[in-house]
């Protein structure tokens, strides 16, 4: 996909890929190269604007995940504060009454 120099005039080469190999197609400097050329470049632009879509979404998805994040600790600092605790995969509870809270044996 680049126009390069033969002699003293430009030709126009279409390179694709063919398994591991490039392969080079010629289409010469007339009217079809040129609206090859074309079609070339607004391909080209169409994938750049796609990747610039996708680092957006990806920075967006970042930072409402760091903001997430952030948000469940302050919820959890909170919650702390306010008396509760969370055992290991259980839901919010208030602590009894009576002592310090104990710690789990291995733990």
């Amino acid at each position: 996909m680049a126009w390069e120099k033969r002699g003293n005039r430009l030709v126009y080469y279409s390179a694709r890929r063919v398994g591991r190999r490039v392969v080079k197609q010629y289409l010469g400097s007339g009217p079809l190269a040129h609206a090859v050329a074309q079609l070339d470049q607004v391909s080209k632009l169409e994938r750049q604007a796609a990747r610039e879509a996708d680092r957006k979404w990806n920075d967006e998805e970042a930072r409402l995940e760091a903001a997430g994040r952030e948000l469940d600790a302050c919820i959890s600092r909170l919650l702390v504060e306010a008396g509760l605790h969370r055992p290991k995969r259980g839901r919010w509870r208030r602590r009894r009454a009576g002592g310090p809270p104990r710690t789990r044996p291995g733990g």
